[in-house]
């Protein structure tokens, strides 16, 4: 079984757009799909595919049994563009990520499947019925316990970016009117066992590292 995971370009960052030495400085690597990466089962072969690093032949690459996007509201349109692209050729395509969660009803319109909270919960269930053929149209991961949360496939990105990075907490109690993580992640600060972050940075093979 094969599955794309897409990064989606955004326009205000993309390597695509703005090919200056500094903006690689600016990007963060889509750690989301790095994670639901490494939760995968041994049979499934996972691909990422990072718009925000150049452009991608969709057509060229071979037909997967499911597509994933996650997105920032940012990158929503190109999201559903990549969406439809796979959908007329008969492959299924789930979105998870902020914007879908928060636009549930929109992101139902582009895609067969919207994944809502954090996926780590529901993930494996997403892929067992991708493989029996009966996708759902929401799955509701709400949040993950943070011993669920696998170490990021850290491998299965090109060595571009100029920082790496590692999810060692969620949630947040200030519930700051401009920002989405208190609704999103929940309002009480969630740790990862100290020695799963360890191990997960002996993985990261930049110098530097966004810890977020």
């Amino acid at each position: 079984m094969l599955a794309y995971l897409v990064n989606p370009s955004n326009p205000l960052v993309s390597m695509s757009f703005n090919r200056g030495h500094w903006n690689r400085f600016r990007l963060w690597k889509p750690l989301g799909l790095l994670v639901l990466a490494g939760l995968a089962p041994p049979d499934w072969e996972i691909s990422i595919l990072d718009e925000n690093l150049g452009c991608i032949d969709y057509e060229s690459l071979p037909r997967p049994d499911v597509v994933g996007i996650t997105a920032f509201t940012s990158q929503a349109p190109r999201a559903y563009e990549i969406a439809e692209e796979f959908r007329a050729r008969g492959v299924p395509v789930a979105m998870g990520g902020i914007h879908a969660t928060m636009c549930l009803a929109e992101a139902s319109a582009h895609v067969d499947s919207v994944v809502t909270g954090e996926a780590e919960p529901v993930w494996a269930e997403v892929l067992e019925h991708v493989r029996a053929g009966c996708l759902k149209a929401r799955y509701d991961g709400g949040r993950a316990a943070m011993d669920q949360i696998a170490p990021a496939r850290h491998d299965l990105l090109p060595d571009r970016y100029a920082f790496g990075s590692i999810q060692t907490t969620r949630g947040c109690s200030l519930n700051c009117t401009f920002c989405s993580v208190t609704q999103f992640n929940g309002a009480s600060y969630r740790q990862r066992p100290i020695p799963d972050v360890v191990e997960e940075f002996k993985s990261i093979p930049e110098a530097r590292v966004l810890i977020v």
